[in-house]
Formats: structure tokens, sequence, C-alpha cells
């Protein structure tokens, strides 16, 4: 049986999580142009906010799940009664966040700022409720629900979707293209019909920092799979759709994220490392600090994912949810950081021509690695040693 209610919490997180983490950047760029932003774009997105993560996904969530797994296991209930408390104060945060976007449209540069701090500190807010619920309650849920349980969720679930991951509503179809149309590449990338859309091969982002941002939506979308594949796993075994599963997580992280961490080393982080703000330093460290050790976690996991991917059976599945939920939960502290934080602070300090630049320059390093894949598999399959 196919879990549709998980895979629409995770596809819904990502799709707010996008949007939030895109509205900072909306932000960012015209303070650093010092433009003042389309208003009516900001208040579109923010009734996308009120209209769906608010009243519908959050909803879903404490009118549907909680309720079922507070009926099956006493664990987690503390945790349960937190994010209901949190829903309901989302409700008020929204409120308040559209007046302050209200104040700055009517009152001018003087409310910039302010508002600039009530987004961010929104989207940390529900950045963490988001993890939460991925990191304790959907593995909680995933162990302690029946069949029964999750065949009345699923069709509660996916009939009502959220326009972002793909599924709009044709009553918001103005909305949907109006914010596609207006907002940021990585998410209108990630907008277009289907949260896995990312550049077709040979197609290039002019921006640096708009590539590095796409991949990061790709990376948010591997990892739900890794956690969808746990699940799967449990439930169905090394079938057909788990092998294919692990193939695609293998290919994400011994490549695509591999090469990400490289261009941050090489264009994001020696910038801030020169300059003399020690508390962006000492992000900068730990963010190179992470790197070493999800490589690290990432060699425990490969192996078995490896195994997954070609049918074996002597992976340990305990272990692999282990050391999934520890890759997953540094994952997602370690990209929160760099889009609250450290991609703001190096869009600032490098100019458009130098940031095309970069984009430029990566694009040519994939070409040329997908170029000598592409030979090193020719050559295997002439029979040459790769």
């Amino acid at each position: 049986m196919s879990n549709i209610t998980l895979a629409v919490i995770r596809k819904e997180h990502a799709a707010f999580a996008a949007l939030l983490r895109s509205l900072q950047m909306l932000l960012a760029e015209h303070r650093q142009r010092g433009s003042l932003p389309d208003f009516s774009v900001l208040r579109a997105m923010l009734f996308y906010v009120d209209e769906f993560p608010e009243k519908r996904h959050h909803r879903k969530e404490s009118e549907l799940l909680f309720p079922k797994l507070r009926a099956r296991t006493t664990l987690g209930r503390d945790l349960l009664d937190r994010l209901d408390e949190e829903h309901l104060q989302g409700e008020w945060l929204i409120r308040d966040l559209e007046h302050s976007l209200l104040a700055f449209e009517m009152m001018g540069e003087g409310r910039r700022e302010a508002f600039e701090s009530h987004v961010a500190r929104y989207a940390d807010f529900y950045l963490a409720h988001m993890r939460a619920e991925e990191q304790k309650i959907l593995p909680l849920a995933e162990q302690a629900l029946t069949q029964e349980d999750w065949a009345e969720l699923d069709e509660a679930f996916a009939a009502n979707r959220d326009p972002l991951t793909g599924e709009a509503d044709p009553e918001y179809g103005g909305l949907f293209r109006r914010m596609l149309d207006s907002i940021p590449p990585p998410l209108r990338m990630s907008m277009g019909g289907d949260m896995t859309s990312s550049p077709r091969p040979g197609q290039d982002l002019e921006d640096g920092f708009d590539a590095l941002d796409v991949c990061h939506r790709q990376t948010l979308l591997t990892l739900g799979k890794l956690a969808a594949l746990i699940t799967g796993l449990r439930r169905h075994g090394c079938d057909a759709t788990a092998r294919a599963l692990a193939s695609e997580i293998v290919t994400h992280f011994s490549t695509t994220a591999r090469r990400h961490h490289e261009d941050e080393e090489r264009y994001v982080f020696p910038r801030l490392l020169a300059g003399d703000d020690p508390d962006i330093v000492h992000a900068v460290q730990r963010l190179q600090q992470d790197h070493g050790w999800l490589e690290e976690n990432w060699r425990e996991l490969s192996p078995q994912l490896d195994a997954v991917a070609s049918g074996q059976s002597w992976f340990d599945l305990d272990a692999l949810q282990e050391a999934a939920t520890v890759f997953i939960g540094l994952s997602h502290d370690h990209i929160a950081l760099e889009e609250s934080c450290i991609y703001p602070q190096a869009r600032a300090r490098l100019r458009g021509a130098e940031r095309r630049e970069m984009g430029r320059e990566m694009a040519a390093r994939r070409r040329n690695a997908r170029t000598a894949q592409g030979a090193g598999a020719q050559m295997v399959g002439e029979g040459n040693p790769a």
C-alpha cells in the first residue's frame, strides 16, 4: 500500500519552505538594489500562506493525522500538543505579518527593516515546526498507525492539495501564475507544476546563487525520498519501487550534492572567511565542518543504499534508519543556516557580474563532469576498465 499522506505532507512542506526562503531572497534583492518590492506580489504570497498552509495543511494535520496518532500511542503527545498550539499561533502570526506588510507599503522605507525581520522570524518559526514534524511525528506515525488509518488519511489528504506542488485548483490559476512570474528563479523552477523540476541538461542558470538554490530544492526533495524509502522498506521490503528510489538517492548525494559542496567551498565561503564579521566567520567554519560530517555520514549510508538499489538483502534496516535520521537532520539544519544567513551575506558581497561569472564557471564544471562520466560509462560498456 502506497502512503499518499506522508508524500503529500513532505511535498507541501517543501513547497512552503521554498516560498518562505524565496520571499526572503526577494526582499534581500530589493534591499541590495535600493528598490521597493512589488507589494501586490508580496500580498499574493502572504495570501497563499494564509489560504493553504495555515487554513488547509495545518488543519489536515491537527484534525486528521494528530487525533489518529493520539488514539494509537501515548508517545509524542507533548510534542503533538505543542504543534497544535503552533498551528493556532500561526494564524495570529500571519495576521501580524500582513499588518507589517501594510505598514511597509503605506509608510515606506522606514518600515522595510521591521517587515524583513518579521518575515525572518516567521520563516524560522515554521521551518523549525516542519522539521519537528518530519523528524519526530511522521516517523512515529509510520510505526503506530494501521493500514485502515492510512487508507482514511490518504483519501482525505489526496483530495485537498497545495497548488505549489503542481496540484493547482483552477480557481487559483491567476494567483499561481502571478506568483510564478514574479518571484526568484529557484522557486519559479520548483513551482513549474512539479516540485521535482530542475534545469534541463544543458540549461544553465545565469546567477550562480540561483543554481545553488535549485540544488537545495533538489536536496530537500531527495531527503524526503530517503525518509519515504525507509517507510517503504519497512512496509513492503526491497521491492522494485524501493530499488529505484535508492538508486535516485545514491545518484544525487554521490554526484550533485558533492559538487554543490565543492561550489560552496570554492565560490561562497572564501569571501566570507576573509571578512571582519566574527559571527559570519564562525558560521562559515561550522558549515565547513558540516560538509565533513555530511560526507562521513554519507559514507556510512551509501553502502546500505547501494545494497537496496541492487536488490541485495544484507542491509540492516534499523542501522539504515538511524543513519538516515542523523543525515536528514544535519542536512536540514545546514541548508537552513546557509539560506537564512550565509547566502544573503555572500550575495551582498558579490556584484551581479561576479555572480554571473560564478554561474558560468559552475555550469562549465558540471558539463565537464557529465562529459567525463559519459566517457567512463562508454569505456565500461566497451569492456575497458573505468
